[in-house]
């Protein structure tokens, strides 16, 4: 059995500390390992430092962060939501990972606080109207269509 797979089954009991191994997993392993490894970190308060830097790390492949938004989100609702608010609204993102953070807000988000927002709200108003990412504009546009208090 590979180490890989070794960790990854360690890693269904959540009694043990297994999360330095998974950090281990996600340095070394391949993207399949890394979005793994993020998806059982969920599991651990002690990774939301980890969760969030992947979130937001560019240079690593749109599956790992979309898993390490939602275990973020998961283990840290209010951080992911800051730190998703961020990425929403970032032009220079990518846009999948955009997406996810848009829809992740307006519908698992906690409703009072992304609205409430205004200068979030004016920024997903923008992104509504920039035809340039036409899948995260189509997001914006329902997320303000939608807002509760519409």
């Amino acid at each position: 059995m590979s180490r890989e797979r070794a960790i990854l089954l360690l890693a269904e009991d959540d009694h043990l500390d297994n999360l330095p191994y998974l950090r281990e997993l996600y340095r070394e392993g391949d993207e399949t390992a890394r979005t793994e490894a993020v998806r059982h970190m969920a599991s651990y308060p002690e990774a939301r430092t980890t969760l969030e830097d992947v979130l937001r790390d560019r240079a690593e492949a749109g599956d790992v962060r979309r898993q390490s938004a939602a275990a973020l989100r998961y283990l840290a609702p209010e951080r992911f939501e800051a730190v998703a608010k961020e990425i929403a609204v970032d032009a220079d993102e990518d846009q999948e990972v955009r997406t996810e953070c848009l829809t992740a807000l307006a519908r698992l988000g906690d409703t009072e606080r992304v609205y409430a927002d205004a200068d979030f709200v004016d920024r997903v108003r923008a992104v509504g109207g920039d035809d340039r990412a036409p899948q995260v504009a189509r997001v914006a546009r329902q997320m303000l269509d939608e807002r509760p208090d519409r």
